[in-house]
């Protein structure tokens, strides 16, 4: 049922095909339903108050321009707020300085959606840039599933547990920092990406996580203070150019942990660690290559297949 009608606050032009929210600032106390076929846009400067676990459920793209000095805002004052689903549009979304706050994922008896991100994409295509979502309640506060994407200049800070999570999709990543994760920082499964430049901090578990066959290349990287700083399993492939690794239990792993899939394989150049518990964890089948790793660590327990 598409709720577009419901709002005083949203224009609709049927012979476009457009929707725009009103600049200003808006709470939505019940579900904004959007069908496929239209494109949403938002302006600069716009704050949306999802209250009442309400949510914005899209079939159609969005096209949500901020800026700098006046970037949109998607919060939740109650913290019941479950966050946004874009799904199947044949249209790309683009997202410009937009901050996400304090949402959680579309998971209630309101709705038969249950997913695990308060911003998700899902077989869509979606670039997002100088963005941030802070305090995210859900599992994840970024979710892209079999999706093409491009996420550039980001943000994340205090997820309750994964910050971003890749499924199934290819895309490209730059300048993305993610601080006081709960749980992973970064994470794929069965995905294609490039990143550049990326920085993770304070990471409950994994900064860089790369599962269930994926291909990941990291050019600069540094993740400071987690319990694995880059992970590869379960037949996936990571390459790695230029990583700092500080203050990390175990620096690199690669390893099989479903039965269903093989093992992980890092190759890594420029390596450098500082306070790291133990060099690597390898499983038997598993392989990490490197040509130079520069450690203040004890690498007596080095394994490397």
């Amino acid at each position: 049922k598409k709720t577009i009608f419901e709002f005083p606050f949203i224009d609709v032009n049927e012979k476009f095909n457009t929707i725009k929210i009103q600049s200003g600032e808006w709470k939505l106390d019940r579900n904004l339903i959007i069908p496929e076929n239209y494109t949403l846009f938002i302006n600069e400067g716009t704050k949306i108050d999802l209250i009442n676990s309400s949510s914005i459920i899209s079939k159609s793209n969005i096209i949500a321009s901020g800026s700098r000095e006046s970037p949109i805002i998607i919060s939740s004052s109650d913290k019941s707020g479950q966050g946004i689903f874009i799904s199947e549009s044949k249209k790309k979304s683009i997202l410009n300085f937009v901050n996400f706050v304090n949402l959680n994922s579309i998971n209630n008896e309101k709705t038969p959606i249950q997913l695990t991100g308060a911003v998700t994409f899902y077989k869509t295509a979606v670039d997002i840039s100088n963005s941030r979502f802070i305090k995210s309640l859900s599992e994840d506060a970024l979710n892209i599933i079999r999706s093409e994407f491009r996420l550039t200049d980001i943000f994340v800070d205090s997820s309750y547990s994964d910050s971003i999570d890749i499924d199934f999709s290819n895309g490209d990543i730059s300048n993305v920092s993610i601080i006081n994760s709960g749980n992973d920082g970064l994470d794929f499964s069965g995905s294609s990406s490039h990143i550049e430049n990326f920085y993770a901090n304070s990471i409950g578990d994994k900064g860089l996580s790369v599962g269930e066959d994926s291909d990941i290349k990291l050019s600069n990287g540094r993740i400071n203070n987690c319990n694995y700083g880059v992970v590869s399993k379960d037949l996936s492939n990571l390459e790695i150019v230029n990583l700092n690794l500080n203050n990390c239990k175990i620096g690199l792993a690669a390893y099989q942990k479903k039965p269903e899939y093989g093992p992980g394989t890092i190759s890594a150049t420029k390596v450098k660690l500082n306070n790291v518990n133990k060099i690597s964890f390898v499983d038997i089948n598993s392989n990490i290559f490197y040509d130079t790793i520069l450690s203040e660590t004890d690498n007596s327990d080095l394994q490397v297949n």
